[in-house]
């Protein structure tokens, strides 16, 4: 049975994972990745370990907040029955260019398999992304900006958070 062998291998990723001392909200965050890329889970697992360790976590914290905002709203999306994609010609709010504009940068410019990079690529799109959600209003009347802003930010989970652990799983002191 499939979901028993899945069930057995994860079990003993996590075992593994402990005996390395890494915390259980690391492994947590990286077990979906642990399927497709094993190698960069652990990478990422240990990065999380050493961030975590860092005397100011401000930085992480944020990342986490940050992505979690564009997850839960892309799951609107889904829930709304929004189709992936979105028409960059029904963007109201510079904020939502701005928004774009940096993403396309992130695409282009960060190597997503360089964790440090790809790390230090997310913190640069958080001021752009703090201004998003101060200025736009994801939940529109209009049914179609709405749409569109839910299909962007869906777009964002997709292309962008897909990269990185699931980092909701991480446990941060406050």
């Amino acid at each position: 049975n499939r979901d028993k062998l899945d069930a057995f291998v994860e079990q003993r990723i996590k075992s593994f994972m402990g005996t390395r001392n890494y915390s259980y909200d690391a492994v947590d965050s990286e077990m979906a990745s642990m399927w497709s890329y094993p190698l960069t889970g652990f990478s990422w697992a240990e990065f999380l370990m050493e961030k975590k360790g860092e005397s100011s976590l401000d930085a992480l914290k944020s990342i986490i907040e940050t992505s979690a905002r564009i997850k839960n709203l892309s799951k609107k999306a889904k829930d709304n029955g929004s189709k992936l994609g979105y028409n960059e010609t029904l963007f109201k709010q510079e904020e939502e260019k701005d928004a774009k504009i940096k993403i396309d940068w992130f695409l282009k410019s960060v190597d997503i398999n360089d964790i440090p990079a790809a790390y230090d690529g997310f913190l640069e799109l958080i001021p752009v992304f703090v201004r998003y959600f101060e200025k736009v209003m994801v939940m529109d009347e209009d049914l179609s900006v709405r749409m569109n802003r839910l299909g962007f930010l869906q777009s964002v989970d997709i292309s962008v958070l897909s990269c990185f652990p699931n980092l909701n799983k991480l446990s941060i002191p406050k």
